[in-house]
């Protein structure tokens, strides 16, 4: 099976790509697995949230928010990132959906390193973290890698976008000289 970077095929398109006849994607499939990685964080967010553990009252150091709305706040959004990737059209509006979200996620990350927080103090997954049977540093390392695949998959994705769209103005004949 070929697999290239770009075909007709839209995640939620109400078409399977073997209905359509075409193979879907390594583009595909990434946008595919992130928006089910982002359902998948979305919901230990939400039903962390849903709780009454003290760790929930307290404010987040970074939005100055309490951590229960932090982790509500955040949740929406992945749902909604990852609703539109399975839903909508667009592969480039995904992608940058997926990049933006996973941008965010890195710069919050480095601004509660900066702050000496530990994966105890972050409500990356909630109070879910705590209750999940992996070593801690194992779970963190885990969600960096994670995060390292949304943002360096979305990044690799978007950068074949441009430059394949910037090969092709190069190589497009010039439309505004007249040829005399």
């Amino acid at each position: 099976m070929k697999l290239s970077v770009t075909d007709a095929t839209e995640v939620g398109s109400g078409h399977s790509p073997s209905v359509r006849g075409t193979t879907p994607t390594i583009e595909f499939w990434f946008i595919v697995v992130a928006a089910a990685v982002l359902w998948l964080t979305a919901s230990a967010k939400l039903l962390s949230s849903l709780g009454a553990q003290p760790f929930l009252r307290l404010t987040d150091p970074v939005f100055h928010l309490r951590n229960r709305d932090v982790l509500l706040l955040v949740a929406l959004i992945e749902y909604g990132v990852s609703g539109y990737c399975l839903f909508a059209k667009s592969r480039l509006l995904k992608l940058i959906g997926i990049n933006y979200l996973g941008a965010s996620m890195l710069v919050y990350r480095i601004i509660r390193s900066h702050g000496g927080l530990t994966l105890h103090d972050c409500p990356c997954l909630g109070t879910i973290a705590r209750s999940l049977p992996i070593d801690q540093s194992v779970l963190d390392l885990l969600l960096k890698l994670l995060l390292c695949f949304l943002l360096s998959g979305s990044s690799w994705f978007l950068a074949v976008r441009v430059i394949t769209m910037l090969k092709g103005r190069l190589l497009a004949p010039n439309r505004s000289v007249r040829a005399e």
